[in-house]
């Protein structure tokens, strides 16, 4: 990529604007527009992560905009907890939710909710009622070096709040089936990014999706199960008016803001690398006419969109 060999490549490298753009000042270009949500999946099958104020106290105690920047070096921010992508998804958004769903780094509204979940600080360690550490394994796969980054500044901030937290970091295939399967505890990973509210909410919250650990599902890793969310996903699926889903968007928003079922941390960047050597007209911020991914149906948009350099 760096050598010149391709006109568009879906990476992440590290100071693009030295280790691609410069090689090449007038033809190297990139566009990073936000492609879904980095989060953490929190295991409801077990304890404690079951207990959605225990879900709260951990994310009221991350700080999103750290973990972007040691994640991507800040070329994305952290996530609005709303579940959907902004701005890009702003004309959905209830306005009744705090800051757009963006959480603040609160420690003293963490330990609220550690303590209304039942634990309490002891010798600078979170413990339970029995004075047992609060542990926890977090997944990630070996070769992801940017939620490596990001998942080893999740360690820290939660050890600084006395959570035992270590990083499993097993192959990707092993990472697949253990979050497929319900195998873990705490596992990165990627939520939402097709453009589309329904589709976000339906594959995260769906309880049809929530297989028995053990059964590998496609979606809701996490497993979360609930009656009435699912009635407002199939609300959602029939509503027709713009106002009705509106109504029916607002109410999973809030689900996602009040309940936790995963914790978002970070926009996912889509990662678009192009050279103008011998084509223009890319997507851009200036054009932003599709993603910049390389792997799926946006192929077929961004190359109708092509012309020969001249």
């Amino acid at each position: 990529v760096t050598s010149g060999k391709f006109d568009w490549s879906y990476n992440y490298l590290p100071d693009d604007q030295k280790t691609f753009v410069d090689r090449d000042k007038a033809n190297n270009t990139y566009w990073f527009p936000p492609g879904g949500t980095i989060g953490l999946f929190l295991n409801l099958t077990k304890t404690p992560y079951q207990n959605v104020d225990f879900r709260k106290g951990i994310s009221e105690r991350l700080d999103r905009d750290t973990i972007a920047e040691k994640a991507v070096d800040g070329y994305e921010k952290g996530a609005s907890q709303s579940g959907l992508i902004l701005p890009n998804l702003q004309k959905w958004l209830d306005p009744s939710i705090p800051n757009s769903g963006n959480i603040t780094q609160d420690t003293h509204q963490a330990m609220a909710d550690f303590t209304r979940a039942g634990y309490q600080e002891k010798s600078g360690k979170l413990v339970d009622s029995s004075g047992s550490q609060v542990s926890m394994s977090i997944m990630v796969p070996s070769n992801y070096s940017d939620w490596i980054a990001a998942a080893k500044e999740v360690v820290n901030e939660l050890g600084a709040l006395g959570i035992k937290a270590s990083l499993d970091t097993p192959t990707a295939a092993q990472y697949t089936s253990a979050t497929q399967s319900g195998n873990y505890d705490v596992a990165f990973g990627g939520y939402g990014g097709t453009g589309d509210p329904y589709t976000d909410f339906n594959n995260t919250l769906n309880s049809s999706y929530a297989a028995p650990v053990g059964t590998a599902t496609a979606f809701n890793f996490e497993r979360f199960k609930d009656p009435a969310v699912d009635a407002d996903l199939n609300t959602l699926a029939g509503a027709t008016g713009k106002a009705q889903q509106q109504k029916a968007v607002y109410k999973l928003e809030n689900v996602m803001y009040d309940q936790v079922p995963v914790v978002l941390m970070y926009y996912g960047g889509s990662w678009g690398l192009f050279s103008t050597k011998n084509f223009t007209g890319w997507p851009s911020a200036k054009d932003p006419y599709a993603l910049p991914t390389s792997y799926n149906n946006e192929i077929l948009e961004v190359v109708t969109h092509l012309q020969r350099a001249s």
